[in-house]
């Protein structure tokens, strides 16, 4: 009966001894640490379309040299008004008419002293986006007729009302390939999906 009874005065008066510090005591920091479990995982996914091009951009440029820096400006300005208007006669739209360069560039004789302008080139330089792809070889022969001499760069592409649909269509197949690939992975590791993140 002795034996049993030192043990548990030593056990009643450790707690004692606990509650009392605790209450009069110092405070004793207690870090706690909480864990979450990750209940998610990332796949990815891509998704591809194509399409045939019904837009094309073009670039038509006038390049004049005169000796008049004022008669080189007028004429080429006249030259690009005809041909746009041309352009539009067409079928082209007037705001699918860019203009994206303009330049003058004087040509020096250096023969004299100070050296003189001799001449003067003005270039203008169109970005020309066509709607209608059954007029691009038209787009070309009147712009060489009314003296484009800067033909070029010729792109096919599709408009932007037709991009958003083929982006949306390409976010749908991705999206079904990552969840393919996701009910592959949730089957093999016997796990259930909820849904998308």
């Amino acid at each position: 009966m002795k034996t049993l009874l030192q043990p548990l005065l030593i056990v009643a008066s450790i707690f004692i001894g606990l509650f009392l510090y605790s209450r009069f005591g110092a405070s004793i920091p207690i870090n706690v640490l909480s864990t979450q479990s990750q209940n998610v995982f990332t796949i990815s996914g891509e998704g591809k379309v194509a399409a045939i091009p019904d837009s094309a951009k073009i670039n038509i440029g006038i390049t004049l040299d005169n000796k008049s820096l004022k008669t080189a400006h007028q004429t080429a300005n006249e030259k690009i008004n005809k041909l746009n208007s041309d352009l539009e006669a067409l079928g082209v739209k007037k705001e699918n008419i860019k203009t994206v360069n303009y330049r003058i560039n004087p040509s020096y004789d250096y023969f004299m002293s100070p050296p003189q302008a001799r001449s003067f080139s003005v270039s203008i330089d169109q970005e020309i986006t066509i709607d209608n792809l059954e007029i691009v070889n038209e787009v070309i022969d009147t712009a060489i007729a009314n003296g484009g001499n800067l033909v070029g760069g010729l792109i096919f592409g599709v408009s932007k009302e037709k991009r958003r649909e083929l982006e949306q269509e390409a976010r749908k197949l991705a999206i079904e390939e990552g969840k393919r690939k996701a009910e592959g992975m949730a089957g093999a590791a016997g796990i259930i999906l909820g849904k998308v993140v």
